[in-house]
């Protein structure tokens, strides 16, 4: 069994060797169209030895199609679908294993996105692994999608513990230096013009929250939402689940609190919705803003009960250790030393907490409140 890695790339001098290290420990050869480099990109992979081929090709705005010569080129029996920005980390004799007996064409890999140095989205909704099939292409200008029936792929992914993807991309550095949301809206406007489908709305949306231009955000996002109620689909798709977050974020940056707080209420009583721990969480956050404190527990203790899900597009802590330290700043803000303290302390040891995010804000309340030696046996048991 041959194993093809694919990808498409551009001045991406900065990631391509770690991308490259890791992906070709399981990869038997490699295919990478370059769409015009002009750092040291293309220099770095040819310092790697083995079976890597560089396609140059001509930008024309297409990710589908420079995505699709990579296809082309393949030889292997599955394709293995990375960006630069990403790195592998597997298991490469188990993950083989599970590719020798699949039963699928096609396999999702949980995707850990740094946000920055606190902050992870995990997703599993991306298709990484798939059989090649000549038969299977990609369309869309931007966010391209592969012509493969979802029932021939599974959501579940692989086995975390066997393989999983952390990516760099979303960085806010790295959306800088590349303008990443400019050139997206560029390119998601001139697809509108002849793809008004709902799922081009919702992109358009994202990349205007990513621009922090909140109200165009939510204009697109809920043009998309109108589309959709018209085609009175069956049940929802996970872009969907992600957009009615995303007009929640949008409604807590334009602080109209109460609507989110509503919006979250109703979204919440849906089957759909009903475990999606991040909708609590803004719920609590948007409480916490208005200052009711209380009421924000509520939330957030809601939050710690459903847990971290995997289900959803969440960020990693909404159901542990973030919940738990904005009930340590709730109680803080009541006054209650003792409960906020108890709660600082399960959220600083939550298993989930492997950085002991919000270390520092303990510290500083301990020293606040004169609780010196909780203060020197929290130093000792971070230092071991």
């Amino acid at each position: 069994m041959k194993i093809s890695l694919c990808m498409i790339v551009k001045n991406e001098e900065k990631y391509i060797k770690m991308c490259l290290e890791n992906a070709m420990k399981l990869a038997d050869e490699a295919i990478i169209v370059d769409t015009g480099s002009t750092d040291r990109t293309k220099e770095i992979i040819k310092e790697f030895d083995g079976n890597i081929k560089i396609i140059d090709y001509k930008w024309e705005d297409d990710f589908s199609k420079a995505r699709n010569i990579s296809l082309e080129a393949a030889t292997g029996d599955w394709i293995l679908m990375l960006d630069a920005d990403e790195k592998l980390l597997c298991d490469a004799e188990k993950v083989r294993d599970v590719l020798q007996n699949a039963e699928f064409e096609g396999y999702t890999i949980a995707l850990y996105n740094i946000i920055n140095t606190k902050d992870i989205l995990y997703s599993s909704v991306f298709l990484k692994f798939f059989r090649n099939n000549k038969g299977y292409k990609y369309s869309g200008n931007i966010h391209e999608q592969l012509n493969i029936d979802n029932k021939k792929y599974t959501l579940n992914s692989i086995d975390r513990q066997l393989c999983k993807i952390i990516h760099y991309g979303y960085l806010y550095d790295v959306i800088r230096d590349r303008n990443k949301a400019e050139r997206n809206l560029n390119l998601l406007k001139k697809q509108l013009k002849t793809n008004k489908s709902p799922f081009v709305y919702y992109n358009i949306g994202v990349a205007y929250q990513v621009d922090k231009n909140y109200e165009k955000a939510i204009e697109y996002l809920f043009k998309c939402n109108k589309i959709l109620e018209k085609s009175n689909s069956i049940g929802l798709t996970l872009y969907e689940i992600d957009m009615a977050k995303r007009i929640c974020e949008c409604l807590i940056s334009l602080k109209r609190y109460d609507e989110c707080i509503e919006l979250t209420s109703n979204l919440l009583k849906d089957p759909s919705y009903k475990q999606y721990v991040d909708l609590e969480y803004i719920k609590g956050w948007c409480y916490t803003l208005k200052g009711e404190y209380k009421e924000a527990i509520l939330c957030f203790e809601e939050c710690v009960k459903l847990g971290d899900t995997k289900k959803f597009i969440s960020m990693l802590g909404m159901g542990s250790f973030k919940a738990k330290f904005m009930i340590a700043r709730c109680y803080v803000e009541l006054k209650d030393e003792l409960k906020a303290i108890n709660w600082f302390m399960e959220s600083i040891f939550d298993p989930n907490n492997f950085m002991h995010e919000g270390i520092e804000d303990f510290r500083k309340f301990l020293i606040i409140t004169n609780r010196i030696e909780i203060l020197d046996g929290l130093n000792k048991l971070i230092s071991k």
